[in-house]
């Protein structure tokens, strides 16, 4: 499961009316703007202006308005589509059934603008339609795209953090120097790229990785600890187990090293990366994927 996949999932929108919000925005900026620059084309015009700064301005207001007509398309992954997505989700409420008729219409655009570009090509011998048809190949790829985000997101609707994460992960104490720490790696103890670090009284205190140990010169080795070169807790993502893993995703984009250390009232008890969560979706998603 690419990871790219799971980036894109922080967009979904909590209810029909917000995805019906947020896909107007971009429409009705574009719109406005190109109102804007059509009436100001307009009133220079009225003006006798120069025919250069009139054609200019009504050139800025073509460059607005023809991509809102466009992108108000209702067909995915157009903001068109969302607010195709929006409506189906509301009459329907299921959002993965609406997102296959928003996907399905991004098809059926996809085709038309390919065949009569192609057809405007054969029989006028016209080549601008190229970029029509190079649109409309482009919207039958990503349409799948759209599908495929909205039954990850269902998969991952209720699943809590305990269930994707490592278990009991190697811990490092913070008392051992980094000599001592590449001794026992990669065939020793430590066969990972990151290890959270434990206090004496087995308290979490941070999380250090092979990259950061691997920067301490070599000289230095022997006397420098773990608990020198660690992130410390207060910079480190965390989770409870009962979180959601679709609320930590956003968290875990954004942060170093894209982990997250598991604590149940302050005890360590799993870690979490990116990886994990793509590993469960690979055995999850076919068994969860709704039959057509």
């Amino acid at each position: 499961m690419p990871k790219g996949s799971l980036a894109r999932l922080r967009g979904e929108a909590p209810t029909p009316g917000a995805e019906l919000r947020f896909a107007a925005v971009g429409p009705l900026t574009s719109a406005a703007a190109g109102g804007l620059f059509t009436g100001l084309a307009l009133w220079l015009d009225a003006l006798h202006a120069s025919v250069l700064v009139v054609e200019a301005v009504a050139w800025l207001a073509a460059i607005n308005v023809v991509p809102a007509v466009f992108n108000a398309l209702p067909a995915a992954p157009l903001d068109g589509g969302r607010l195709l997505r929006a409506f189906l989700w509301h009459r329907t409420g299921d959002p993965v059934r609406a997102t296959r008729g928003a996907a399905a219409a991004g098809r059926a655009l996809g085709w038309f603008m390919i065949l009569s570009s192609f057809a405007v090509m054969l029989f006028g011998g016209d080549l601008s339609g190229l970029w029509p048809a190079l649109i409309g190949w482009f919207l039958i790829a990503t349409a799948p795209a759209e599908e495929r985000q909205a039954q990850l997101r269902r998969v991952l609707h209720e699943m809590p953090v305990n269930r994707v994460m490592t278990r009991a992960p190697v811990t490092v104490p913070v008392m051992v120097s980094v000599a001592g720490f590449l001794a026992e790696g990669p065939f020793g103890r430590y066969r990972h790229s990151a290890f959270p670090v434990l206090a004496p009284d087995g308290s979490t205190v941070g999380l250090v990785t092979v990259a950061v140990v691997n920067r301490v010169p070599f000289h230095a080795r022997s006397t420098t600890l773990i608990g020198d070169v660690m992130r410390p807790l207060s910079d480190v993502t965390t989770a409870g187990p009962d979180d959601l893993v679709v609320d930590l995703l956003p968290r875990l984009e954004v942060s170093r090293g894209r982990r997250a250390l598991v604590l149940d009232d302050g005890h360590l008890i799993g870690i979490v990366s990116l990886a994990d969560i793509s590993r469960a979706l690979s055995w999850l998603t076919p068994a969860t994927r709704p039959r057509t």
